[in-house]
């Protein structure tokens, strides 16, 4: 038995070390290239965008994570001797541990870009003032004039921390759904999850915004089928077939 829980928390630990290299790697991808575009363009703006771009790697994390644990983790679980009750718990676990670690470090890696990457972009472009906004160039409290190149305008784009845990959530959600719904049906559920995938892809774009409202319909949609999609899954789980 003690072998079986540090072998649990020995995978654990691997998937947590993937995620924060892949997040990490994300994170000083971003601000190197935007270094070098601060460097080199001469336009005295910059980006803040890792509020947007990590909490989306996170969830692609998430996503390959909660496949992977249904497929995986779970059906290892029964066929090593537990009971399904068991090990959807243990795959349960271990999802909402990696998720909030996932969701953590995305919100953390963004605060510290907005506490300390503008004074380090003033310093590479030696200019004087930082303003920020995305409607265009405002010049600083305290200045009459801004003279060109004395000033850096950083374009913010920052999520609530609510959303950066919603979209991790609703990675990892859908990523249990989609390997419960492969384990269940094989080949013929990932090319289920394919085409419906295509048909989103395809169909968001042809729906009528301009009369409905996102949180008038499609956001109570969405809950209700994400409600559905996970109780169908415990349900097909707890009576997997697992040879």
């Amino acid at each position: 038995m003690r072998k079986k829980v540090n072998g649990v928390r020995r995978l654990n630990r691997d998937d947590l070390v993937m995620l924060a290299g892949f997040i990490g790697g994300v994170f000083l991808l971003i601000h190197i290239v935007t270094a070098l575009a601060v460097m080199l363009s001469g336009e005295g703006t910059s980006l803040m965008v890792s509020s947007i771009l990590l909490p989306i790697a996170a969830g692609v994390g998430m996503l390959i994570l909660g496949a992977g644990h249904v497929l995986l983790t779970f059906v290892q679980a029964v066929q090593f001797g537990q009971t399904r009750r068991t090990a959807l718990a243990l795959t349960a676990a271990q999802l909402l541990t990696e998720t909030a670690f996932a969701g953590g470090l995305a919100w953390g890696l963004s605060a510290l870009e907005q506490k300390l990457a503008p004074g380090f972009w003033l310093w590479l472009t030696g200019a004087e003032y930082i303003t920020y906004g995305i409607d265009g160039r405002r010049i600083p409290e305290g200045a009459a004039y801004v003279w060109p190149g004395d000033e850096l305008l950083i374009e913010t784009f920052v999520l609530d921390w609510w959303w950066i845990l919603l979209i991790v959530l609703g990675c990892a959600g859908l990523g249990f759904v989609g390997g419960a719904v492969v384990q269940r049906f094989g080949k013929r559920g990932g090319w289920t999850l394919w085409g419906i995938f295509m048909v989103v892809c395809l169909g968001l774009p042809r729906l009528p915004w301009a009369r409905y409202t996102i949180v008038d319909w499609l956001f109570p949609l969405l809950g209700v089928l994400a409600a559905a999609s996970l109780v169908w899954s415990v349900w097909s789980l707890l009576r997997a077939v697992i040879r």
